[in-house]
């Protein structure tokens, strides 16, 4: 679905990486301060929001000022056109992830015992290389715990057990990433580990699409001027053509986690039993693990406490996400766990 569009399609950060999401707001209202002009107000209120990480409403003001607006939009083209750019790039990735089997092409290798379970589904790309894989499973979890262990990279080989490292290469804004994460063999003997480094960048949507997404992609050695770990010994780095992860807050304890992600493996062929390991020990069983920590989180039990600890370190950064997510749901924020 949309293939012409993912292919080739180059990572569009333009705008947090030249200027910094802070530096938005300047440069697009710049010059452009007329009182009570709507399509100079419309194109600050994008900017608003695309700093505040709510990129699919800011790109929906961008197609308004586009329609209505042509002067505006024609003297503010290039910052107002990459975030169009980033927006529809992470709309073609939620296009293929919300695809139905007979429209994605997608094989189910592994389904559904009942209602909500972990479902798993695989679908071969043109050449031996490429593979896909779409994950969906409603978790008896809520959003803000599924999330703390999402975004603590570092923490990953703590609760994953083929995860054999991770680390955070930089930290880009509130909601960008570059990260190193390497993958266990199931067969050392047979099979190199993998190892991946990589760009992501979340999307708050909990607004107007009820949902939290994340994209990612692989990214090249020395990009953004981030230097990569070494690949070691008995270790093959693979590429993320594309990842995508949508979260939906179904109630105040359930999450639904959709993901899908395109990768080249470096293997000439996937073998059948490789293919079913992935799809049962890494898709489901890391499933499973995600949502049993997120509800040690939630509990407050031993199992959580070092990211407990993170939380309280990045203080201002989880009360503005934990704000969010509660927000959304209508509830009142959790109070703070310090001292448990």
């Amino acid at each position: 679905l949309a293939e012409l569009q993912l292919e080739g399609c180059p990572l569009n950060t333009s705008l947090s990486s030249q200027i910094g999401q802070e530096g938005v707001a300047d440069a697009l209202a710049k010059g452009h301060d007329a009182p009570g002009d709507e399509g100079e107000s419309l194109v600050r209120e994008c900017c608003d929001l695309f700093r505040d990480d709510k990129v699919f409403q800011a790109h929906r003001i961008e197609k308004r000022i586009r329609e209505c607006f042509p002067a505006a939009h024609e003297a503010h083209a290039k910052e107002l056109g990459d975030i169009a750019a980033v927006a529809e790039q992470a709309e073609v990735l939620v296009a293929d992830l919300d695809s139905s089997e007979e429209e994605g092409g997608w094989v189910c290798v592994k389904d559904a015992k009942k209602e909500g379970d972990v479902r798993v589904w695989y679908r071969a790309e043109e050449g031996a290389e490429l593979h896909t894989l779409k994950v969906d499973y409603d978790m008896s979890a809520r959003l803000e715990y599924v999330l703390v262990l999402l975004n603590e990279i570092t923490l990953l080989h703590k609760w994953l057990p083929f995860i054999g490292g991770s680390d955070l290469l930089s930290h880009r804004s509130r909601c960008e990433r570059i990260a190193w994460v390497k993958l266990k063999s199931p067969a050392p003997i047979l099979l190199y580990n993998r190892d991946v480094c990589f760009y992501a960048r979340a999307f708050d949507g909990l607004d107007d699409d009820g949902c939290v997404l994340v994209t990612a992609k692989s990214v090249e050695d020395g990009e953004f001027g981030v230097a990569h770990p070494a690949v070691e010994g008995r270790t093959t780095r693979m590429e993320v053509h594309y990842g995508v992860l949508k979260f939906v807050p179904l109630s105040r304890g359930r999450t639904r986690v959709r993901c899908c992600v395109k990768i080249d493996p470096k293997m000439d062929s996937l073998p059948s039993w490789l293919v079913n390991w992935v799809a049962t020990k890494v898709c489901w069983v890391g499933m499973r693990l995600w949502e049993w920590k997120a509800k040690s989180l939630e509990k407050s039990e031993e199992a959580g406490k070092e990211h407990k600890q993170r939380m309280d370190e990045d203080e201002e950064f989880y009360a503005w996400m934990v704000g969010r997510v509660t927000a959304c749901l209508g509830v009142a924020s959790a109070p703070s766990h310090k001292g448990e």
